[in-house]
């Protein structure tokens, strides 16, 4: 059974916010990405890509909604990972559309038992799925004074669909595989392209154009709003703008600095002409595997592909 350790420590951003029972890798972890086209793996260290894999899945393996054929999956995901360089310990992603980001603001609580209390009730108001059957973790990110208020903590929350996490584990150990974390993948793909967040660091949208695309408002490491839009056309520049403008108009919001495009290559500039961002917000298209090093056994064409899979595996060292 999946157990959901909660975090209480002063942290910018949880580690693993949805994580299973963990031994910290010692140099090394290893990312899984399972999207409905394909799987992916990496294995890195600290700073370096270790190894780099992904295959095409037939169209009926993973579907939006269920994994349609789990044996199929098992199979590709024993294949993906493959080779000593994987070893059998994973770190595993699963999509925005499977679980919910939200950031709660509620009265300071200096004890840690009387926290874990509020933040589940007020979760359970601002979360749209049963708790009893969502695998949830939370992290303070922060508290403010408000003459005549008092102090208040800002407390992330992110949740998830037990029946999909069931399931996505359930393929792995049937691919001979150890589970030892599993977060939304929005964490992991903020945590690839970025450092964590400085003093007085505005706010970036991230853009990845995945399975279905994913739009992301961090701070730093700190993921604050996620959605999950159509990954081309007009709809996805107006979700663009629709997520901006949401966030813009929150008290105490942050500028936004830049919008950063990935599941890309560098040459497809006209990708992130499309989206139409607007005059002076930066725009630029992420280098796929981000902070990470790589050599050049790793095709260019396909490191866009890798890119969660290597914030998963770097969630090793979180």
């Amino acid at each position: 059974m999946v157990r959901v350790a909660l975090r209480n420590q002063r942290v910018v951003v949880p580690p693993m916010p949805i994580k299973l029972p963990t031994k910290r890798a010692a140099n090394s972890g290893v990312g899984l990405y399972v999207g409905t086209s394909h799987v992916a793996a990496v294995a890195a260290s600290r700073k370096r890509v270790i190894a780099a894999r992904s295959i095409e899945l037939e169209p009926d393996v993973v579907l939006e909604d269920r994994i349609g054929n789990p044996e199929a999956l098992s199979e590709a995901i024993r294949e993906v990972t493959s080779g000593s360089a994987y070893g059998r310990q994973v770190y595993l992603g699963l999509g925005a559309q499977h679980g919910i980001v939200r950031v709660l603001e509620m009265p300071l609580i200096e004890d840690g038992k009387e926290r874990d209390t509020a933040v589940r009730y007020h979760a359970a108001e601002a979360i749209a799925m049963p708790l009893d059957d969502a695998p949830m973790d939370h992290a303070f990110i922060g508290q403010e004074v408000t003459p005549g208020e008092g102090a208040r903590m800002r407390v992330l929350v992110a949740a998830a669909r037990r029946g999909r996490v069931y399931d996505l584990v359930d393929c792995v150990r049937s691919a001979g595989l150890r589970p030892q974390g599993l977060e939304l993948e929005p964490f992991a793909l903020v945590r690839a392209i970025s450092k964590p967040a400085g003093d007085n660091e505005p706010a970036r949208v991230y853009c990845h154009l995945g399975e279905p695309a994913t739009l992301v408002l961090a701070i730093g490491h700190a993921c604050l709003l996620t959605r999950t839009v159509p990954n081309s056309g007009p709809a996805l520049a107006e979700q663009l703008r629709l997520l901006m403008t949401y966030y813009t108009g929150q008290p105490g919001s942050q500028p936004i600095f830049e919008v950063i495009l990935s599941g890309v290559s560098a040459s497809e500039e006209r990708q992130l002409e499309m989206l139409g961002v607007p005059s002076g917000i930066n725009a630029r298209i992420a280098d796929p595997l981000g902070i990470l090093e790589a050599d050049e056994k790793i095709a260019e064409e396909a490191r866009p592909q890798l890119t969660v899979a290597a914030g998963l595996a770097l969630g090793a060292f979180a």
